[in-house]
């Protein structure tokens, strides 16, 4: 039986993309100008069902893997921030909540230029989230990094791809 997303027993696992709730009445009016702006444009602009609303739909090129709630929420805490779309009119911090679901609005408007994001900035990005999380030792296990580099290695070859720069291997 499916099970939603939550934080106790089914944690997301994979982040495909952001979607940026704009509560305001003239968002959906206003979108375009708003994403002229923005450091990445979002593929899709989704009036809400509230009528003035919109929802900015960003994709990623490659999905981020969270693993864990707390860092999911960190990580699009920091896809938000970095995007710039917490100072947009309306911003509704519930867009960083993993386990939100939206409502299919009913306009949808591709956005010229919009593009997903490229891998090598959402790695970066979950680089910097990563650095804020807490990995407190709550099993009493310890795995350094360079053994879990190459038990990844040598378990998936040439599928494991982990970023260079994401961490320092000794």
């Amino acid at each position: 039986e499916a099970e939603r997303i939550n934080k106790k027993s089914n944690q997301p696992k994979f982040i495909h993309g952001f979607a940026a709730d704009l509560d305001s009445q003239a968002a959906f009016a206003n979108a375009a100008n708003f994403v002229s702006d923005l450091p990445f444009k979002p593929l899709w602009i989704e009036r809400t069902l509230s009528g003035g609303g919109c929802r900015l739909v960003f994709e990623f090129e490659e999905p981020m893997r969270a693993d864990d709630f707390e860092l999911a929420c960190i990580m699009l805490d920091m896809v938000a921030d970095r995007l710039g779309v917490t100072a947009l009119p309306g911003y509704d911090k519930g867009s960083s909540d993993p386990t939100k679901l939206w409502s299919n609005g009913n306009e949808w408007v591709k956005v010229d230029g919009g593009t997903a994001i490229p891998s090598a900035t959402v790695f970066k990005w979950q680089k910097e989230a990563l650095a804020q999380w807490s990995t407190s030792d709550a099993h009493g296990i310890a795995i350094p990094l360079d053994d879990a580099f190459k038990l990844c290695k040598q378990k998936f070859g040439d599928k494991f791809r982990w970023p260079e720069d994401t961490f320092q291997l000794e």
